[in-house]
Order: structure tokens, then C-alpha cells, then sequence
């Protein structure tokens, strides 16, 4: 009877357990979600507004110092070396007008009496011819004696009254001339038995000893001029039209003022120097021409000597470039453009000249207006009318986009109402993940009943 009962219920029971589970699993779906619209996201970015100022241009090259003179020292006759001045060594500093070293000069002083005597027994003949012409002249005899105590150019004034010369006059007046340039000669070679200093330098190198017989034009030494020293930078043509040459085709003015450093071990040591001159001719390339340095004072800051054959860093005082934009060296990007924001907030690629470039700035001749805001950070993906926002570190809740997100990455998009679409996204999972863990739940207490 029992199971009769079971059997005809049982179908009953079925429905309303699959009507009962029915009822539970439209009470778990979840309702249907509506499809939102998308907003347009905003890029963060760091921008700098352009602002015209002067720039002094600085135009930088390197160089190796070299001396204005280095002379070849010596002789100009021949003789034996009996004096060596105690500076003429190597390295020995040497002023002007020092002695340097002196030759014998006792047979140089023996032609010059020689000489002497030559000269007056010229002159002796001279006026004794003058004599005898005047006399065949019908001079009278006072005036004849008076050319005994006549000098030299009262005797050549009294041969030029005469109405005719005679050819021994002539030959005498020859004999006397000759007779003085050799004495002129002789006394001039006893003064170069001594040899002097032109001027202040360094002796370079010495090839002398006492006793020595030299020859005239054999070199003995090298002595080397102290100051200025001379420094040939070279600089391209752009460069050059930046800076003043001193003396520059016959025009004297002030040459441009340069910097010149040298680190020697943990000190950096610093000298002054002008533009000069400029070498006429370009390099081999057609781009590049050679300016020549002066350094006048040798010390440096630091009291040192700026010495011989050192290479050095040379920075060149240019001239002012006036109301000029200029941008950061991160804020160019390929192919000379630039990205702006413009008035609606959004990305424009921008063209533009530059014009000069500096250790952290490029200069602009065109293409950026005064006012214009130049982004500054990176955008790994730029697109022309992009939505953009400048970061504000004190309002955005983001990180920086030029910090922990690194330059113009997307910190977090932003809806246009400001708040963000992550939250939402997250607060969804979380609910459906905690409607399915219910539902594994029930179907297990299900099975167990």
C-alpha cells in the first residue's frame, strides 16, 4: 500500500523539487548588466611653457698649447766659447737682454785697430789730394790749410765746391768710404762675441760647452718665448659668426673672451685667453676653420703655469642671442618636431628650426610661439589630438607620469568626470565570485539531502 502511495506521489514530488530548484537558480542569476559607454581617457604629462629669454652663445673645442716663438740660438761669427751664462740649460728661465754666452773677442778687437788705422790713413790721403787740387784751382794757401783741421763732413762739403774733380781725389774719397764700413764692420763683429736674450722664454735645449769652437749660423740651443701662449682651436663655420676675432682684416677690436680648463688630479685649474686671429683657409671637409688663441697671463686661479704641448678644454664667449624660445633636450623628437598642447588640451605635433644647441637647451628659430606649452615627458604611443591633462601633483591622485609610471606613461585613465573605471570593474568580480562560491554551497547540501 506504502509503496502504491510512494510511486504516485513520486512524480509529484519530482516536479516540485525541479520547480523548487527553479525558482533557486533565477533567484542566483545575476541581472543583466547594461552596456556602458566607454569614456575618453586622458593622458597625464609634464609640460613647460615657452618663455623667450637671451642665450650667450658658448661655443666649446679643445686645443693643444703651443709657443709664439721658439728661436734658434746662435753665432754670428766664428771664435771659442770662454763664457756660458749659469741659465742657459735646459728648463733655465732667461729675461731679456740676459747673457746667454760670449765668444773670444780679442782677435775681433785687434781688426778693429787695424781697421782705425786703415780709416785715418784713408783720410789722410783724401786730404792730401784735396789739397793739391785746390792748389791747381788757384786756391788760396789760408784756405788750403784750414782742410787740416776739418772733419769729415766739412772735407766731402769742400770736394763738392770744387769746379772739377780730380780722378786721384776721387780714388782717395773711395779709399776713405771703404776704409769706414770696414771699420763700421769689424766693431760690429766684436759686439757679437756676446750673445744676448731677445726675450723672456724657457731654454728648450742646449748644445754649447766652454771651449767650444762654433761656426757662424750654428745653432747652439732653442730658447722659447714665455708669453702669450698660442692655442689653434678649431670650429665650424656656424660657430664662427657667433664670436669676435680681435684683429680680423687690418680691424682692431676686442676678441671674444675664452675659458680655458684643465683637471690635473682632483683640482681644476682655469686660465683667460682671447680670440686673436683666424687661419684663412678651411679643412679638407669645407666645414671647419681654425681660431688662434692668446693666453697672456699663464697662471692659472690656482697660481699654476699653464705649460707647453698640454691638451685643454676651450669654452669661447659668443654673442648674445636675444628673445629666443628655448627647450629642453628631452623635449625633441624625431624628425626636428616637437609635441605642444593646444588650446582644447589636446597633442600637436609641431615642426621646428633649431637654431643653436646648448649643454641642456635647444634653441628655437621657428615654429614654437612664445606661450606655447611644450611637453616635457614621453608618450609611448603620440596621437595628433589626443586627450591630454598636465599633472598636477597636489590634485592627482595618480602617480606621476614622469616618475613611478616613467615619462608620459598613462598613470590611470581618467574618465571626463574624474573618476576612475577601475573600482567598479573590481567591485563586479568580487560580487559574482561570491554568488558562485554560494551556489556551490547549496548544490552540495542538495546532493547530501
Amino acid at each position: 500500500m506504502k509503496r502504491k502511495l510512494f510511486k504516485s506521489l513520486f512524480p509529484l514530488l519530482l516536479l516540485a523539487a525541479g520547480a523548487w530548484g527553479t525558482v533557486k537558480l533565477l533567484e542566483l542569476r545575476e541581472a543583466p548588466r547594461t552596456q556602458k559607454i566607454r569614456s575618453e581617457k586622458v593622458t597625464l604629462v609634464h609640460a613647460a611653457e615657452a618663455v623667450p629669454k637671451s642665450y650667450r652663445i658658448l661655443v666649446h673645442s679643445n686645443a693643444k698649447t703651443q709657443p709664439v716663438a721658439r728661436l734658434g740660438i746662435s753665432s754670428e761669427i766664428k771664435g771659442r766659447v770662454i763664457r756660458i751664462s749659469e741659465n742657459f740649460i735646459e728648463g733655465g728661465w732667461i729675461e731679456a737682454g740676459d747673457l746667454l754666452f760670449m765668444i773670444n773677442d780679442e782677435d775681433y778687437k785687434i781688426k778693429v785697430e787695424q781697421a782705425r788705422s786703415q780709416y785715418a790713413k784713408a783720410l789722410n790721403e783724401l786730404t792730401y789730394e784735396l789739397t793739391i787740387a785746390l792748389t791747381t784751382q788757384n786756391v788760396n794757401s789760408g784756405q788750403r790749410n784750414k782742410l787740416k783741421n776739418l772733419d769729415i763732413k766739412e772735407l766731402y762739403r769742400a770736394i763738392s765746391e770744387l769746379n772739377s774733380y780730380e780722378p786721384k781725389v776721387k780714388n782717395a774719397q773711395a779709399n776713405l768710404e771703404s776704409a769706414a764700413v770696414n771699420l763700421k764692420q769689424v766693431e760690429l763683429d766684436l759686439t757679437r762675441s756676446s750673445v744676448f736674450a731677445p726675450f723672456n722664454g724657457y731654454i728648450h735645449s742646449v748644445n754649447l760647452s766652454e771651449g767650444q769652437l762654433i761656426q757662424p749660423g750654428q745653432s747652439v740651443g732653442t730658447l722659447i718665448k714665455d708669453h702669450p701662449i698660442i692655442l689653434k682651436a678649431s670650429i665650424t663655420l656656424e660657430e664662427l659668426a657667433w664670436i669676435n676675432i680681435a684683429e680680423n682684416r687690418g680691424n682692431s677690436q676686442n676678441g671674444s673672451r675664452v675659458r680655458i680648463t684643465k683637471r690635473i688630479g682632483e683640482k681644476s685649474h682655469i686660465w683667460q685667453g682671447e680670440v686673436k686671429r683666424q687661419l684663412q683657409e678651411v679643412d679638407t671637409l669645407g666645414n671647419s676653420v681654425t681660431v688662434l688663441v692668446e693666453v697672456e697671463n699663464t697662471y692659472s686661479n690656482l697660481g699654476n703655469v699653464l705649460p707647453f704641448g698640454l691638451f685643454v678644454d676651450l669654452e669661447i664667449e659668443g654673442n648674445e642671442m636675444s628673445e629666443t624660445i628655448g627647450i629642453p633636450q628631452d623635449s625633441l623628437r624625431s624628425n626636428n618636431t616637437v609635441w605642444l598642447i593646444s588650446e582644447e588640451e589636446r597633442l600637436q605635433i609641431q615642426n621646428v628650426e633649431i637654431k643653436w644647441k646648448t649643454d641642456h637647451e635647444y634653441l628655437v628659430a621657428r615654429g614654437i610661439m612664445p606661450g606655447a606649452r611644450v611637453i616635457t615627458s614621453y608618450l609611448p604611443t603620440p596621437i595628433p589630438g589626443m586627450k591630454l591633462k598636465i599633472f598636477d601633483p597636489e590634485q592627482a591622485s595618480g602617480p606621476d607620469p614622469g616618475k613611478r609610471a616613467g615619462p608620459g606613461k598613462e598613470a590611470e585613465s581618467l574618465t571626463k568626470s574624474g573618476t576612475s573605471e577601475k573600482a567598479p570593474r573590481q567591485e563586479g568580480w568580487k560580487k559574482r565570485l561570491e554568488a558562485g562560491n554560494e551556489n556551490k554551497k547549496r548544490k552540495k547540501l542538495a546532493r547530501e539531502n
